[in-house]
């Protein structure tokens, strides 16, 4: 029945504007064919590396050397930064000499025990001599260990002063310059100082934000496809590492952060950039399938033809005459002016427009001015999103305003 109304609206609307009714045109045809079919779900990340390390100085003191600078490679083992060494060099000169002098006391303690167990057994001196002798020793032995320990100390902070790479990677960030004063990690309240950031970008990965209508069909392992802005003709191609559990609201849109693993062997990825991320859900190969764009855009030719007297007012309703039927008088926005040549005809369409919609006033046919034409009167204009000011039922908004 509502195809009926409409096609009668239709030869209506054709008729009132001085043209024919126009021929239903067969839908175009498309080949089917075998085809590769991917569902993949689309966002945007940005390249992060995987593992950041932030070094810092176990010692404190004045940076005497630093050789690196933000974007230096370096490898384990290289020298990030040489503290000074006067006062650990020092300290370590006088715990060996310390352990030094307890070595020759546990020597000296020792030849003085052995003498006290012979002269005991001679029965020369009493048993408390021989037993103090034994303390002496083993106070001595005391003393050797408390030395080397010291001495290990000493050693362990003129190497603390030495500051090299960890790991393998790239300098990311310099907080300090030759000269500063550092203080220790260990003693410092806030941690010390942060010298350098380095990072291994061998690794890297994209973090995206992806809409939580998509999170459900998503899972560890899936194949995803990244276009960096920087390199739009070079894909790189990693896989989803994990999907963490928080949500992110961003303006009202809830969102799910999804880590991606990249290779980055050739240095191409850097911290920062940003780019497209498709991540694969489901992939056929070898089915058949048929493109449906040409069938959409002829659906909605159709209903824009269809329901442009709905569109468009004053010189609108001329215009969408002069589309449907050519030969009409009225041409676009010239016919604005000219309201006694298509005034007639408008209140025919908007007859037939009631009578497409059901309403009991489709029987009003009079031939007078437009409700627009009065100066005092309003209107309604329905306006969409569409080009061209053709609306759809579905985006259309109505306002009022004067004419």
């Amino acid at each position: 029945m509502r195809a009926r109304v409409l096609g009668g609206a239709l030869l209506a609307l054709a008729t009132a504007c001085g043209g024919s009714a126009p021929q239903n045109a067969p839908p175009p045809a498309e080949a089917v064919q075998r085809r590769d079919i991917v569902v993949d779900a689309q966002a945007t990340g940005t390249v992060e590396p995987i593992n950041v390390v932030d070094i810092k100085s176990r010692a404190s003191g004045q940076i005497i050397k630093m050789p690196v600078e933000v974007g230096t490679v370096v490898r384990q083992g290289d020298l990030i930064v040489q503290i000074d060494t006067r006062d650990v060099q020092n300290q370590f000169d006088q715990a060996a000499a310390n352990a030094k002098a307890a070595e020759a006391s546990l020597a000296v303690a020792d030849a003085q025990r052995k003498r006290s167990d012979d002269l005991y057994q001679a029965k020369v001196i009493t048993r408390q001599e021989n037993e103090t002798a034994d303390l002496q020793y083993a106070q001595a032995q005391a003393q050797v260990v408390s030395a080397r320990a010291a001495l290990d100390l000493a050693k362990q902070r003129l190497e603390d002063a030495t500051v090299r790479a960890p790991i393998d990677g790239t300098i990311i960030a310099k907080n300090v310059s030759l000269g500063t004063i550092i203080t220790s990690s260990l003693n410092a309240v806030g941690g010390g100082t942060t010298l350098v950031q380095m990072a291994d970008l061998s690794k890297v990965r994209s973090r995206a934000l992806v809409n939580e209508t998509d999170v459900g069909g998503l899972k560890a392992g899936q194949s995803v496809k990244v276009t960096i802005d920087a390199f739009p003709d070079r894909p790189f191609f990693g896989t989803v590492e994990k999907i963490e559990p928080q949500a992110v609201v961003q303006q009202s849109v809830t969102m799910f952060p999804v880590l991606v693993s990249l290779r980055n062997d050739e240095g191409f990825l850097r911290p920062g950039m940003n780019g497209e991320v498709a991540i694969t859900v489901d992939k056929k190969e070898g089915v058949l399938a048929v493109r449906r764009r040409r069938w959409w855009r002829g659906a909605t030719a159709r209903r824009r033809w269809a329901w442009a007297p709905r569109a468009r007012r004053r010189a609108g309703w001329a215009a969408a005459c002069a589309r449907a039927a050519p030969g009409s008088a009225a041409r676009g926005p010239r016919a604005r002016g000219a309201a006694a040549p298509w005034a007639g005809r408008w209140r025919a369409v908007a007859a037939v427009r009631d009578a497409a919609r059901g309403s009991p006033q489709a029987a009003r046919t009079r031939r007078s001015r437009p409700r627009c034409a009065r100066a005092s009167s309003s209107c309604r204009t329905r306006r969409g999103s569409s080009r061209r000011g053709w609306s759809s039922s579905a985006s259309a908004t109505t306002t009022t305003r004067k004419c």
